[in-house]
């Protein structure tokens, strides 16, 4: 900016230094060091500031009353091109004015020390050639030598007199007087050499509140977030904390807060209507004895349904975003002064001899008016986005509320799974994005109407028959908007279905790869994402139909607007050619963008309807299940206000270290946790994890055994100490010595003296209770009440399905001059053309976007799915989803959008370059440096903001999860009374993503009002090259298998002969090897039973085998072939399992057992009953009954005998069964291991197992310890032995 002025404004005199130092003004304060606790930490400096910084203060202010004292003189002298100089000179005096304050600051920052930024010695010689040709034109008109002319020769002497200050600026840079004596350290003491507060810590960005604090100029320039854009420009906003703390009155508990006031004085006013006067209390919650807000419970007399969600934001966020309404307002009207005094400008140029005051002010007035414009709109904009963070915060809060409240029973019933996933993401991004259209609905048609009033005064009714044409395209417009919509409606459905799709595959991950599943998974998606892209074609052609008429309509109106004037006999002249031009383009954002927004606002009233039914659902009511008396059919629980110790049947585990799952929010007490670890078994687990209980589990305890994950639960409720423990069949997926463990030192030992509801399939420990309670299809068969059963089934059992949240004619020519009908003939050629190129674009680019839709997804899919199951481990299901969600959305719509807007404009901007170059081949000289500020703004921004785009996103990722991760556990969280710390954790994570939301929006701005700046620098500078031409006369109108082998016969593996030779496998680097140096044999048609604690590594033996994780080190064989040298599709196929956690998928029980179609029904049918199923599928429908999302329709044990009827139906000679029979009662287990025994007769089998009497008729049993083959023997021999660990376990078994 600066060295543009040096180039192109000597012809006026004084004029070049104001703006170069109004530059230099500008961009230095930019560059301060503007802390927000400056001021404070500079007090503590004792000693004065060096001469260097006293000697240019004193220049800056001494230039400043040199420029103050030339004011005076040219008032004087009264010339008629005085307003040039008055306008330089007063500009000047501002930037020297500000140029001194700054430096003011900058010697009590910490560059006290320094010279300051190098910068300021660019800034301050940029000004003197400028100086030297002011004395050599002042020195070659003789009037400034001539003392008859006292006040002329008072204007040189003065200029020359601004040479001794600049000097002295100079010399005090060079020479600043610093030394290391001349400060006194801020160190604790005069000895010590250190400094109390470190230098560094003045940039700690992560502790400084954004915005709060600054000044006026400060705010309105985003000069507070220099100190952040540094740190980015250096690379160091790595992680959420290194960014600013949101503004007091943004943070998320404080929105909150004031959104439940709100909500509450709502319900009070409805319940005043309603002719209820009584107020209403503040109450204490049944679960956490906190108080509740009205989202959180429903008082008699009101019910949270009265109250309107619209009402409540209103009163929340209204007033302040109404009042922003009158900053929309005088920007639109400063907008409209810019075309007409262009008219006034072009005026003027076209009329010889005009004053040069009157070009003067036409340059002035351009100035000023683009100038508010663009610091109003600004502002405009950047408030708005603040409210809509605000109402972001309350929206997310109340869902989140209401989620860990909700009757789970009414939520299953009244929403899908697409819509729930929706609710926090897609619904609650409408009605936040509602905040920007709304404004836009009034201020469209106001622009409307202004931009038609001033086309009126320029061209009369010559406007109507370019308006008639636009008009005439609006009914085409709604029609268009109508299709859009529709079409976008349908495509979110398959959008929802898609997504619903993929949380499933994600979740079952490890069963469609053990079942080699992947390609029909992935065309189930495929369909899916085909009937979403076929709308999405349509939304794309529509819209490119709507681009194509909207483009080229300003062209189309132009053109029929001035060949009406010129037939109702008028004469064209360029001001009402450019003026006009001006004024269509005005004119054609409200009639193109009014549908959009009224588009908009509709789908953020239907997002709105949608969280306002949510919020509706019914609370869960304890009193539904609960009294205080015993009466028929009614249980009553002491104490059941501190909540339950439970233990789920499913172990929900968090993403979180083990003692943090462990602790749940409680305080560590070292003796208590302890004992709690022993008594669960945990201590040899917790041994070998690499940073013990400091080690992190992953999603959903990825990382843990089955068992693992069941103890930890169990110790989670035990470290609760409540004095009710509900624990739902912890022992099913332990081994028996495990189980002895458990029973012995947990539930007879540590919870001795407490209530215990033990349900469990092992009746070896039934005589240890004190009652008995025998239950059969929901039904108690022989003794007990309905206390176990109401309890666990009713109350804390969350009926909610468990899914990821995931985390839109010709006319005569007969009165026309030669001339303008040349001109009009050429302008016609251009805007056929137009027409012809924009709708080319418009269709390439939906074409093009539709063709990426469809590519990008298919390579993420087949990337995702091939991906190894460690990537699954170790990445969040979260932030997998928001690939496929939040991400591909982007790809299909957004991404398009902005480069289609960013190739219009650089082409468009190239275009203009070119008619300007052409038209004032001066604009050429500010252009080059302009550009280079521009330049070096854009690279300046781009680090931060990129870092901050990544910080969005991957804080919006734990929001997403931590909801997941919150339904999942809903039955523990609201039986531990944990909901209000659940609440806080979802706050502080919000919390997080607002931070970097809201500094990505302020970062955005800060780059918009300095290009608006540029802005306004280029149409001030062409305005002024305008006038000073026109004074001399011049102007002129995965996953990827090694070396497969070339071929393998269909039969392989013939004989089923399994060795592993010397294998080792260790799931990440720095963990220790879950298989370590395993040698062993498994011959043709042999079952083989393989035992071992917890974490001993039985079941990534079958990890290996399918390799799902590939070996470190060693070989494993099939029928003598390196499973490494098969393809993963040839080696799956050929393998059966029956995996531990028994996953099913949405759809009927046929698609689950058989999801490629290859078998009849008959032997659908005969799997079933061979499994023991037959009952329960004819009870709920047959084959074609739908089991629910995740099988939710199935018990745990159903769920597990599905798996297996799987297993009978493939061909494989090799089957794995891992530990499939742990949630049945024993007499099942006997009839399915006489199953397995019939149906496997020839076959390979390797059976995990913890009931030792499942594995007792196998052929050899497998002993596994710490990743280690110890006992590989039949079971006869091993049981002989004395030192046999086999032999221990059988007779620890208790049958």
């Amino acid at each position: 900016m600066s060295s543009s002025c040096l180039y192109w404004i000597p012809f006026c005199r004084s004029a070049s230094l104001s703006v170069i130092i109004s530059s230099q003004a500008i961009f230095q304060t930019a560059h301060l060091p503007f802390y927000p606790f400056a001021l404070h930490r500079c007090s503590l400096l004792r000693s004065s500031p060096p001469c260097g910084w006293g000697l240019r203060v004193a220049s800056a202010l001494l230039v400043a009353l040199f420029f103050v004292g030339d004011l005076v003189l040219v008032a004087l002298l009264h010339r008629g091109d005085m307003y040039l100089d008055v306008l330089a000179d007063g500009c000047a005096v501002l930037a020297w004015l500000v140029h001194f304050g700054a430096l003011l600051v900058l010697q009590r920052s910490i560059h006290r020390r320094t010279r300051g930024p190098s910068m300021l010695l660019l800034l301050v010689l940029l000004p003197i050639p400028n100086l030297v040709v002011t004395l050599l034109a002042y020195a070659q008109d003789t009037t400034y030598l001539d003392p008859v002319e006292p006040l002329r020769v008072a204007r040189l002497v003065l200029a020359a007199a601004r040479g001794l200050p600049f000097l002295v600026y100079l010399l005090a840079f060079a020479a600043p007087c610093v030394g290391e004596g001349s400060y006194t350290s801020m160190s604790v003491n005069d000895a010590d050499s250190s400094l109390l507060i470190p230098e560094s810590s003045y940039q700690d960005t992560g502790e400084m509140v954004a915005e709060d604090g600054s000044g006026c100029i400060s705010r309105m320039l985003y000069l507070w977030l220099n100190p952040l854009l540094r740190r980015g420009r250096r690379g160091e906003l790595e992680r959420p904390c290194d960014v600013y703390l949101l503004p007091r009155r943004l943070r998320t508990s404080a929105v909150r807060r004031h959104f439940l006031r709100c909500w509450e004085d709502c319900q009070q006013r409805a319940a005043t209507q309603r002719g209820n006067t009584t107020p209403r209390p503040a109450n204490r919650s049944l679960q956490n004895g906190t108080w509740t807000s009205p989202l959180q419970e429903e008082q008699s007399g009101i019910a949270v349904e009265e109250v309107g969600l619209l009402k409540v934001l209103h009163k929340a966020f209204g007033l302040r975003y109404y009042l922003l309404g009158v900053l929309k307002l005088a920007g639109n009207m400063l907008g409209f002064a810019g075309p007409l005094l262009l008219s006034s400008l072009v005026n003027y140029m076209e009329e010889e001899g005009a004053p040069v005051s009157r070009g003067a002010w036409c340059a002035t007035g351009l100035f000023f008016s683009t100038l508010f414009s663009a610091l109003i709109r600004n502002l405009f904009v950047f408030e708005v986005s603040k409210v809509s963070l605000s109402a972001r915060a309350a929206l997310v809060s109340a869902i989140y509320g209401k989620a860990l409240r909700v009757s789970g029973g009414g939520l299953a019933a009244r929403f899908t799974l697409g819509e729930v996933v929706n609710f926090m993401s897609t619904d609650t991004d409408r009605v936040v994005n509602f905040f920007n259209s709304f404004h836009e609905m009034w201020s469209l048609p106001f622009q409307l109407s202004i931009a038609l009033y001033l086309l009126y005064l320029q061209v009369g009714v010559a406007f109507l028959g370019g308006l008639g044409v636009a008009l005439l395209l609006v009914p085409l417009n709604k029609v268009l908007a109508s299709k859009i919509m529709e079409n976008n409606k349908h495509m979110l459905t398959h959008k929802d279905s898609r997504i619903k799709l993929m949380t499933e595959v994600l979740f079952g991950i490890r069963v469609i790869k053990f079942y080699n599943w992947e390609a029909y998974f992935a065309q189930k998606i495929a369909d899916c994402r085909r009937q979403e892209l076929s709308h999405l074609k349509a939304i794309k052609y529509l819209d490119a139909l709507c681009v194509y008429t909207w483009g080229a309509l300003p062209v189309v109106i132009s053109i029929i607007t001035f060949v009406t004037y010129v037939l109702l006999g008028h004469e064209l002249t360029a001001a009402k050619v450019f003026t006009t031009l001006a004024l269509v383009g005005m004119l054609i954002l409200p009639l193109n963008s009014f549908p959009w927004v009224l588009n908009g606002t509709l789908e953020a009233k239907v997002s709105l309807d949608r969280i306002q039914r949510f919020l509706k659902l019914p609370n869960q009511d304890l009193d539904a299940y609960f009294s205080h008396g015993r009466r028929g059919g009614v249980v009553y629980v002491q104490g059941r206000e501190d909540g339950f110790g439970l233990a789920a049947q499913e172990p929900w585990i968090q993403h979180a270290t083990v003692r943090d799952n462990i602790l749940f929010g409680k305080d560590y007490n070292s003796s208590l946790y302890q004992a709690v670890v022993e008594a669960c078994a945990l201590t040899d687990d917790i041994n070998i994890l690499p940073n013990g209980d400091r080690t992190e589990v992953g999603e959903n305890g990825v990382n843990l055994s089955g068992g693992q994950k069941a103890r930890l639960a169990l110790a989670r409720a035990v470290y609760m100490e409540k004095d009710i423990f509900l624990l739902d069949d912890p022992l099913a997926a332990v081994d028996t010595d495990v189980a002895h463990h458990l029973m012995e030192r947990c539930i007879m030992g540590i919870l001795r003296s407490k209530t215990r509801i033990l349900c469990t399939h092992r009746i070896e420990f039934v005589d240890k209770a004190d009652v008995v309670i025998l239950m059969d299809n929901g039904t108690i068969i022989k003794t007990g009440s309905e206390l176990c059963n109401c309890i666990l089934k009713c109350v804390f059992s969350p009926l909610i399905p468990r899914y990821p949240v995931n985390i839109m004619e010709t006319t005569p020519f007969a009165n026309m001059t030669s001339e303008v009908k040349f001109y009009l003939t050429v302008y016609g050629s251009i805007a056929g053309a137009n027409t012809i190129f924009t709708a080319i674009r418009a269709f390439l680019f939906a074409y093009g976007g539709i063709r990426a839709a469809s590519v990008v997804h298919n390579r993420l899919l087949d990337t995702v799915l091939k991906a190894t199951v460690t990537f699954f481990d170790t990445t969040p299901l979260g932030r997998v989803l928001n690939r496929f969600s939040s991400d591909l959305y982007s790809v299909d719509d957004t991404l398009p959008f902005f480069l289609n807007i960013l190739l219009a404009n650089s082409f468009g901007l190239l275009g203009m370059l070119v008619v300007m170059s052409y038209g004032l081949p001066w604009v050429l000289v500010p252009l080059l440096p302009l550009g280079l500020l521009y330049h070096y703004t854009q690279r300046f921004y781009r680090h931060t903001s990129r870092d901050l785009k990544r910080l969005c996103s991957l804080t919006l990722s734990p929001v997403y999860s931590h909801f997941s991760e919150t339904l999942s556990g809903l039955g523990t969280i609201r039986a531990s009374s944990s909901a209000s710390r659940f609440e806080e954790e979802n706050e502080w994570r919000l919390e997080q993503n607002q931070r970097c939301l809201f500094l990505s929006n302020a970062a955005m701005q800060w780059l918009d009002i300095r290009l608006q700046m540029i802005g306004v620098v280029v149409v001030t500078g062409i305005g002024v090259i305008a006038v000073v031409q026109h004074q001399f006369q011049s102007i002129d109108p995965g996953e990827q298998p090694a070396g497969m082998l070339a071929c393998l016969p269909t039969s392989w593996p013939e004989q089923g002969l399994v060795e592993f030779r010397g294998a080792v496998l260790s799931y990440r680097e720095g963990l220790p090897n879950a298989l370590d140096g395993v040698s062993l044999v498994v011959r043709h048609g042999e079952k083989v039973g393989v035992v071992g604690r917890t974490g001993s590594g039985k079941s990534t033996l079958f990890l290996a085998l399918f390799r799902m994780v590939e070996l470190n080190q060693g070989q494993i064989l099939l029928d003598g072939v390196d499973t490494r040298q098969v393809g993963l599709a040839q080696l799956r196929s050929k393998l059966a399992i029956i995996p531990q956690d028994p996953f099913l998928f949405s759809g009927t029980v046929r698609e689950n057992l058989d999801p490629c179609g290859r078998h009849p029904d008959p032997q659908l049918l005969e799997a079933l009953e061979h499994c023991h199923l037959s009952p329960v599928i004819n009870r709920i429908g047959g084959l074609g009954a739908e089991v629910g999302e995740r099988g939710k329709s199935l018990s745990l044990g159903q769920r597990q005998l599905l798996c297996l009827a799987r297993a009978l139906l493939t061909e494989a000679n090799i089957l794995c069964i891992d530990e499939a029979t742990a949630s049945v009662d024993q007499k099942t287990d006997k009839l399915l291991q006489q199953t397995i025994r019939e149906k496997f007769q020839d076959k390979t089998v390797l059976t995990i197992a913890h009931r030792i009497n499942t594995i007792l008729d196998s052929d050899r049993v497998l002993v596994m310890h710490s990743g280690k083959v110890v006992e590989f023997d039949t079971p006869a021999d091993l049981c002989q032995r004395d030192d046999s660990i086999f032999s221990k376990l059988v007779g620890g078994r208790g049958e």
